[in-house]
């Protein structure tokens, strides 16, 4: 599926250190920017910089508005193992950060997606991430989008062994400290999504991911992964406590201590090797 280039200008968002809320406020009809030649990624880190500091002093700060727009919005996640090991990808001729562990992520396809954040992380995950448990079913979250999208991954990279499908619960694993993402825009309900939220401002166009961790319901021995693009990334199950932090992505590394933390103060607001390069 391809993405359409743009983002949603925003009248603002912000981020309140107080419950991990970050809010976005849309007008009645968002603009649209085009990412190639508006955003500057140093610019970016400047702002972002200036948003940690002001999030450290007053409690909240904006992290996004009409100067400063941003993908709205970004989304997917990655599965737990019964065993606790965590699914993840890496690509050697990656873009950004090549050659280190990441999550399934992308950014959405259409204004729809980009106010039901749910629906752009079902899709990146079922899209990227195609799992075939030892009955030879493709295994899916429990939604209609997670099955037609994952169907046509498999049928893109020539799957033909596949005898059936295999629906696992959808909801995504709740931290104590998981974050809360709000939507509002002129007109319409105020949205909420839980989940976790991530943004790497050295991203050209960086966009808030709301990631969801799954729990699949096999053994690392239970199941075979492929990638659904087909892009020659390895996916591989690994344990996440023995994972090197200079060879995962910020955001996996981010996942990865908000799981290993009851308190969100201990791994807020940035993984640590990163923490001295945006904060100097």
């Amino acid at each position: 599926m391809l993405e359409v280039n743009y983002s949603v200008q925003v009248d603002s968002a912000r981020i309140s250190r107080h419950g991990r809320v970050i809010e976005i406020d849309l007008p009645q009809n968002p603009v649209t920017v085009r990412s190639r030649g508006r955003i500057k990624p140093r610019q970016n880190v400047l702002f972002f910089r200036k948003a940690m500091k002001d999030l450290g002093k007053y409690g909240e700060a904006i992290i996004a508005d009409p100067d400063n727009p941003f993908w709205l919005s970004s989304g997917g996640g990655t599965y737990v193992t019964q065993d606790k090991r965590i699914i993840t990808i890496t690509r050697t001729d990656a873009p950004v950060y090549p050659n280190k562990e990441s999550i399934f992520l992308g950014r959405s396809n259409s204004l729809e997606e980009a106010l039901d954040v749910n629906k752009v992380r079902i899709r990146e995950l079922s899209e990227e991430c195609l799992i075939v448990n030892n009955d030879s079913k493709l295994v899916v979250l429990d939604s209609d989008i997670a099955e037609s999208t994952a169907y046509e991954s498999a049928s893109n990279i020539g799957l033909k062994h596949i005898c059936g499908i295999k629906r696992i619960d959808p909801n995504p694993i709740e931290s104590p400290n998981s974050d809360t993402l709000v939507i509002n825009q002129e007109g319409h309900q105020q949205r909420r999504f839980k989940g976790l939220c991530y943004w790497d401002p050295r991203i050209p166009m960086p966009g808030i991911d709301l990631i969801g961790l799954y729990a699949l319901p096999y053994w690392f021995d239970d199941f075979q992964l492929y990638d659904g693009e087909n892009f020659n990334r390895n996916i591989a199950s690994v344990n996440p406590y023995k994972m090197n932090p200079a060879k995962t992505t910020p955001t996996l590394e981010y996942l990865l201590r908000r799981l290993k933390s009851n308190s969100v103060e201990d791994c807020y607001p940035i993984p640590s090797e990163l923490s001295s390069y945006y904060l100097r």
